[in-house]
């Protein structure tokens, strides 16, 4: 059981800071409010942040990766580069935060090697950035945090399957600003697109799982790795509504065709990793 303080401070206030921010009109800064709220959560879920950065424990890059990720991200949402030089920033900042997250592993003690686990992380972190961004720029301005929830809420049950319990709460924490988010671009009125502020925080919770993946304390069997990726590449499914033949239905069924499928995707991956872990421990007890 957590303490009351902890849910007050780790899941509650940073909800409120998002949706209060949001709801005020504080769009312009949506990256810095959210990634905000979630380095509070960070700051009570899990510990204080050491200094120098990974010192006492590698996890604490997150903390300060979420800070730099909010700002530059509202940089972004005022400058508004063109897209490809969006990405290309992204793909080289991403290399480097998960370099440094795995800096205490030798690259013999990875399942797969050092640089083809990068290439991979690199390829997750487009892949859900052009998710989220894009579905930012579509009506209704609630669509991008919502979708934030579906994979934060997945999420956390793979993080508990894979034994990374802090990770999980965090996880939790991101579903709950995420979900805060959506309320107040669902009330507010005139409605406006929410750049860069999911997509920001996307890539935070993207970097707890690939923390979690490779520092898990027991080797993640190859049906959850099987699943992981299902999960991981769910995003994608989000572009359906884009298809043409999907841009002519009503604006209900196009709102379905860009969630439906990702929800039935991260639904599955994370109720079958729950099974298997299910499956284990009663093969253990019997």
């Amino acid at each position: 059981m957590l303490p009351a303080s902890t849910i007050l401070l780790g899941f509650v206030l940073p909800a409120l800071i998002a949706a209060v921010g949001l709801a005020w009109g504080w769009r312009w800064i949506g990256p810095t409010v959210m990634c905000g709220a979630f380095a509070l959560a960070f700051w009570k879920v899990r510990q204080a942040p050491g200094w120098p950065p990974g010192a006492a424990d590698v996890v604490d890059w997150i903390f300060y990766f979420a800070v730099a990720i909010g700002l530059l991200g509202t940089i972004d949402v005022l400058l508004c580069p063109p897209l490809w030089l969006r990405a290309l920033v992204l793909l080289v900042l991403w290399r480097i935060m998960v370099r440094t997250l795995l800096q205490r592993l030798a690259a013999d003690s990875l399942d797969i090697p050092a640089e083809q686990g990068i290439d991979l992380t690199t390829l997750a972190a487009l892949i859900w950035w052009l998710g989220l961004e894009n579905l930012a720029q579509k009506n209704p301005s609630f669509l991008a945090p919502l979708l934030l929830a579906i994979l934060s809420g997945a999420s956390a049950v793979l993080l508990f399957c894979w034994g990374t319990m802090e990770e999980a709460k965090l996880a939790v924490s991101i579903g709950a600003i995420a979900l805060a988010a959506t309320a107040a671009c669902a009330i507010r009125r005139p409605a406006a697109p929410l750049r860069g502020a999911a997509s920001a925080l996307g890539l935070v919770l993207l970097l707890l799982l690939v923390h979690a993946y490779f520092y898990a304390p027991d080797e993640i069997p190859p049906a959850q790795q099987f699943w992981a990726a299902v999960f991981v590449l769910s995003p994608l499914l989000a572009f359906a509504g884009d298809l043409p033949g999907v841009q002519r239905w009503p604006p209900f069924w196009r709102l379905a065709a860009r969630l439906l499928p990702v929800l039935l995707a991260a639904g599955a991956a994370a109720a079958f990793s729950l099974r298997l872990v299910l499956q284990a421990q009663n093969a253990e007890v019997s």
